[in-house]
């Protein structure tokens, strides 16, 4: 099953503030894949979802890489 959601954030804190609360709501073995040009706030996104997960790990961009994986709340 795929479910799609499209968000539009008009600042960083609002862009990471809405990533941790969806970490919050987040299942075990979920793929999250982001799409987007450079500059759309994938990284600020990322940083956030992390957050929101208690991840303490320097959390960079994803644009350049297959996978990454970070160690949160279990």
């Amino acid at each position: 099953m795929t479910n799609i959601h499209r968000v539009c954030s008009k600042s960083e804190d609002e862009t990471k503030t809405l990533a941790a609360q969806m970490a919050g709501d987040i299942l075990p073995v979920t793929v999250i894949a982001l799409f987007g040009d450079l500059g759309t706030g994938k990284t600020i996104f990322s940083k956030g979802f992390a957050s929101g997960l208690g991840v303490e790990d320097h959390v960079g961009s994803p644009t350049f890489k297959l996978i990454s994986e970070y160690s949160g709340r279990e």
